[in-house]
Parts: structure tokens; C-alpha cells; sequence
């Protein structure tokens, strides 16, 4: 076996070495915790000799916010394929075909050693390869096919193949396929001097030989090759013609099939990151994807401490429990929507808001001071005051503080900005308070 194609690559060429696992006997806090730790979107448990993964959607999913110790054992979590790390690239789609999404790495101990995804595996298999487990139907376009009588006059019928060279032209018969004709006729008839006034079924080429739409790739090729076909007739069960492919055309399907692979895992794996980030119901970003942010605005900060540092707001909606037992819990999510609307619309755009939870946000404020960021919760305050929601006024309570020193933890930040907002709420509510 020759080393120049990529898919003779063995797994443990391509994998993730440092993989972070987690028992089952933990706790969701536990689990939380060595996530944010690590800036990692999701993580390997450990269970019963098995490997399973369990991400950020699935602890949103667990309600792992308002039960920390429930273990990661009860959860419903998603078995990974286990394979033996000096497995060849092309080995993994002949054993597993492509329905799944990550595959954990054992040594002959059956210790983990690594993790490689979907996306690592097509990226790094020739789409040739694939042949043999992409079906015809999977690849036929939806393109016209162009059916004739018998009795067309040959003229006629190399006129149309005129239009579409590339193409072929089906002889129908009482609804039945009984014939081919293709340029490559056409090529045969000029050669001889053939009477091109004659009906095309004095020419066609027949029987008709198809292909079954459940056939693979790798059969269609075996199929032109022995026949010697430029193109492959694909039917239905029912004997119907589906699809006429040369192949050049299944090749270039083939390739598009294996992009599409490749892209349809990396848009999986982006949207399941998204939708860890985002709170479903007022569509801001989440505690979660705070703590992301917020890394890099200290990193940003340690690079650059000249330039003005950043603040946060604290917004609390006054009196929310109330609004929920007098006028349902569908009214405070109408309020909880229509409160974010006005916050994101009032920000610039390099602001980002983040619902902290229940009834309560935070506003980061990148490069700028505590000042700056007092006036912005005072816009805010009047904003919000100026709004109703089927008519019942909301208000908020404002608490501001700003990082005050590069070496500052964000932590000290937040508390000062909690305690402002706590100052706010007894100071009668609907009010700002700062702690710059």
C-alpha cells in the first residue's frame, strides 16, 4: 500500500491528542467548570467501558443551571464509535460508512489516545474513495431528459442533440425506454453517410442497457467500463428512466457530493456552537458565550492597557415576579423579547448583550470608560421606561462599574456593578447607579 494518498494516513495522524474526558460519575457543575477551564465546547465521558460525548447544548438541555449535581450519568448522552488508533483513513468509511460524527482512538490497552471527527476523515479521503458508498440516486441532478419517438426523423433528433451535446436522447415506445441515441451515434451515421431523413429507431442503439437508481458509484463505473459507455441510463423500480449521467458527470457529483460532506459537518458543528451560545428565548448571547467574550476582551486588554479598558452594565427588570403572577408567564416572555429588542437596538454595534438569567442582563461595553457606560445605562433606563408591553409600563434598575486596572479580575468588575444594582433596586428602582 502506497503512502501518497491521504487516505492512507492511520488515525492517530490526524486525531486530537489532547482530549479532555470526564467520568459519568460526575456532576453537571463538575462538568461546567472543567469546560470553562479548558475554553472547550464539548467533552468525552468515560461510562461503563464506553465513550460518550456530551456538549454545551446538552447541559442547556439538562438544566444545568438550576441542577448542579444531577450527574452526567443521567443524561441521555450520545455512545462514540471506538476504533484502534493505526486504523487507516480508508478503513474507517469501509467499516462505518459516514453516519457519524467523531470517532475515539484506543491503544491496544483500549486507552484513549486521541479523537478525530468527520470532517478530519472526508477531508483527508480521496472522493473517488467514496464510491463505493455514495448511491446514483444520491448524485442524479434534476435535469431534463429528453425523450423521442421512434419515428422522429434522424435530422430532427441530431438537432436536438445540437442543444445539449453533452447529452443523450431516450427512444419511448407505449411509456417504455427501448433505445438510446448519443452524439457518438451521430458521429457514426455522418462516417458512413447514412440517410439522416430515416426514423431514429433505424439507429438508435438498443437494448437498452440501466443501471438501478440504488446503484453505487463504483458500480456505474464498473458498468461504463465494460460496456464501454460514455454514460450510464438510471432507472426507478418501476423500469422509468430517472437520470442520464456520462461519466465525467458522476465524477464531478461525486466531488460535490464529498464537498458538501465535508461542509455539511463543519455548518453541524458551527450551528450546535451557536445555539450553545444563544439564549432561545430572547435571542441574546448566553452566560456561556460571556465567558468566552470575555477572555478575549482580556487578552485584548493585556496587549493593549493604554487604551481605554471595558465596563459592564447590570439590567434587572423591576418588579418581573409580579408582572408574571398577575399576567402569566407568556407576558414575561413577551416582556423579556421585548426588553432585549430595545436594549440590542440602542448599543452600538460592538456592544454585546448577554441574558444572565431569569430577569436579569449584562451589557459589555468594550473600550470604554465607567463614565461612558453610566450614560449609556441612563439611555437605556429612558428607553426602556418610554416602552409598554400590551400596555404595562416595565422599568428597569441600572448597576455600572468599569475595569479599573488592567490586572484587574473580571470578577471584582462584576461584583462592583452587582452591588450598584443593588443600591439601584432600594434607591425606589427604575434608576442607574455606578460604581466607577
Amino acid at each position: 500500500m502506497g503512502s501518497s494518498l491521504k487516505e492512507d494516513l492511520r488515525l492517530e495522524n490526524i486525531a486530537t491528542k489532547n482530549v479532555i474526558t470526564i467520568a459519568s460519575s460526575a456532576s453537571l457543575k463538575e462538568c461546567v467548570e472543567l469546560m470553562y477551564h479548558h475554553n472547550i465546547h464539548d467533552m468525552v465521558v468515560e461510562r461503563d467501558k464506553e465513550y460518550r460525548i456530551v456538549t454545551i447544548t446538552d447541559l442547556i438541555h439538562s438544566n444545568a443551571i438550576k441542577n448542579p449535581d444531577a450527574k452526567l450519568a443521567d443524561l441521555p448522552l450520545r455512545p462514540l464509535l471506538t476504533a484502534p488508533k493505526n486504523l487507516y483513513v480508508h478503513e474507517v468509511i469501509e467499516r462505518y460508512g459516514l453516519d457519524f460524527d467523531y470517532i475515539v482512538l484506543t491503544d491496544d490497552e483500549g486507552k484513549l489516545v486521541g479523537i478525530v471527527s468527520k470532517t478530519d476523515i472526508v477531508a483527508n479521503y480521496d472522493p473517488k474513495a467514496l464510491a463505493k458508498h455514495i448511491r446514483l440516486i444520491d448524485l442524479i441532478p434534476a435535469k431534463h431528459i429528453h425523450y423521442i419517438t421512434p419515428q422522429m426523423p434522424t435530422s430532427e433528433a441530431i438537432a436536438l442533440l445540437d442543444n445539449d451535446i453533452e447529452g443523450a436522447l431516450i427512444v419511448i415506445e407505449n411509456k417504455k425506454a427501448i433505445g438510446i441515441f448519443t452524439p457518438y451515434d451521430t458521429l457514426k451515421l455522418l462516417a458512413k453517410g447514412a440517410d439522416l431523413d430515416r426514423p431514429i429507431k433505424e439507429y438508435m442503439t438498443t437494448p437498452l442497457k440501466t443501471l438501478p437508481q440504488n446503484a453505487t458509484v463504483a458500480d456505474a463505473f464498473e458498468f461504463l467500463q465494460k460496456n464501454r459507455f460514455k454514460r450510464a441510463i438510471v432507472t426507478n423500480e418501476s423500469g422509468q428512466v430517472v437520470g442520464v449521467m456520462s461519466q465525467t458527470q458522476i465524477l464531478q457529483l461525486l466531488h460535490n457530493k464529498w464537498l458538501e460532506i465535508v461542509r455539511s459537518h463543519a455548518n453541524k458543528i458551527e450551528t450546535l456552537q451557536k445555539k450553545a451560545n444563544i439564549d432561545p428565548l430572547t435571542e441574546t448571547y448566553n452566560r456561556y458565550k460571556f465567558d468566552e467574550v470575555i477572555r478575549q476582551e482580556e487578552k485584548r486588554v493585556s496587549r493593549y492597557p493604554d487604551l481605554p479598558l471595558y465596563s459592564l452594565i447590570i439590567c434587572d427588570i423591576d418588579d418581573f415576579k409580579k408582572i408574571n403572577d398577575t399576567y402569566g408567564h407568556l407576558l414575561g416572555d413577551e416582556v423579556l423579547k421585548s426588553l432585549a429588542k430595545s436594549i440590542k437596538s440602542s448599543i452600538r454595534e460592538y456592544d454585546m448583550l448577554f441574558r444572565w438569567g431569569g430577569e436579569e442582563f449584562v451589557v459589555l461595553l468594550p473600550q470604554t470608560t465607567c463614565k461612558e457606560a453610566e450614560q449609556v445605562a441612563h439611555k437605556l433606563q429612558k428607553v426602556i421606561q418610554n416602552s409598554a408591553v400590551n400596555d404595562i409600563p416595565i422599568t428597569c434598575s441600572f448597576g455600572v462599574s468599569g475595569k479599573r486596572d488592567p490586572k484587574e479580575d473580571v470578577k471584582e468588575v462584576f461584583a462592583r456593578a452587582d452591588q450598584a444594582l443593588y443600591k439601584a433596586k432600594n434607591r425606589g428602582k427604575n434608576c442607574v447607579v455606578s460604581e466607577c
